[in-house]
């Protein structure tokens, strides 16, 4: 659903020109064609709401936890980045502390965690920018954490926008739904 919603913003993106253009006053002469498309576009925002609200019913474990090791899963991630992002090449870099034990999790979804966290930032980034992706092991008095942490030197997260940063559906530029989904796979 995430794939396909990033998609079909893409076609949002693109048609809004032709509303702008179709526009009540502009001087402009529509085609044939131009009511099914617009039309077609109205089918898609309802496709956005109806996925937006089933993302939201996600259950926050949808696989069998199983030993996972997160440094070979940053690993991997990283060489995925670097193979479909250029820039990930040189503006990427891993820091692991200290050796990290196996926990228990749903491989395919840290893959997700570690993979939209580090896209967004290297989206975030100008081309003299860096992301880091940390990991380390806490050990606390009642409880040990792995923590993953993935920062950049980017623009940041306008203060406006930073309440609805994890809302599916209040973002209409599509953005945010892979932190949703990251989000729940994580709790």
């Amino acid at each position: 659903i995430h794939e396909a919603m990033n998609s079909l913003n893409n076609i949002l993106a693109a048609s809004s020109e032709i509303e702008k253009v179709c526009a009540v006053g502009a001087e402009f002469v529509s085609t044939q064609h131009l009511p099914a498309i617009l039309d077609e576009v109205a089918n898609i925002r309802r496709f956005q709401e109806a996925a937006a609200k089933s993302l939201r019913s996600i259950p926050v474990s949808s696989g069998r936890r199983e030993p996972c090791n997160l440094q070979r899963i940053v690993d991997w991630c990283v060489r995925h980045l670097i193979t479909g992002t250029p820039k990930a090449t040189d503006r990427i870099k891993v820091n692991v502390s200290e050796p990290i034990p196996s926990t228990l999790g749903v491989m395919e979804e840290l893959q997700h965690i570690v993979l939209i966290l580090a896209s967004n930032s290297l989206q975030a980034i100008d081309d003299d920018g860096s992301v880091e992706i940390a990991l380390r092991y806490e050990v606390r008095d009642e409880r040990n954490d792995i923590v993953l942490e993935v920062t950049d030197n980017g623009r940041g997260i306008p203060a406006g926008q930073r309440d609805r940063l994890f809302d599916p559906a209040d973002r209409a530029d599509g953005h945010g739904r892979g932190l949703f989904l990251a989000r729940a796979f994580a709790w």
